[in-house]
């Protein structure tokens, strides 16, 4: 087995965005929206290898909408939010013998709700 380190090069650009709008329609309550971008290189042990130099990055775009309430003079708050979460070049670790380290899984999409 050869263990000898190639060298490696791979350059990934995405413009990362993060924003937010919070509408404060009451005192005691908020709306609010958030949308948010991401990239994750394909890195295994925080270095790049052959094995998965040729792997394109996830990317990720995040969309979140929600409110959030004070009630019974603010000894009970009330949140809540609907968001989905979009994955493209999804990686997971391979589960068979013959798999890669990382195998693509493609598109992921995650939709959820969340009540307190």
């Amino acid at each position: 087995m050869n263990t000898a380190l190639a060298p490696v090069v791979r350059v990934d650009i995405m413009n990362s965005v993060r924003g937010a709008f919070i509408y404060k329609p009451r005192q005691n309550g908020s709306i609010y929206a958030s949308y948010g971008t991401s990239l994750s290189p394909s890195l295994e042990g925080l270095s790049y290898g052959t094995a998965n130099t040729a792997i394109e990055p996830e990317k990720t775009y995040t969309t979140e909408v929600g409110t959030k309430w004070d009630t019974f003079g603010g000894r009970l708050s009330l949140t809540g939010a609907i968001f989905r979460v979009e994955k493209t070049n999804a990686r997971t670790p391979g589960v068979l013998p013959d798999d890669p380290p990382q195998v693509l899984e493609g598109e992921q999409r995650v939709d959820g709700i969340e009540l307190e």
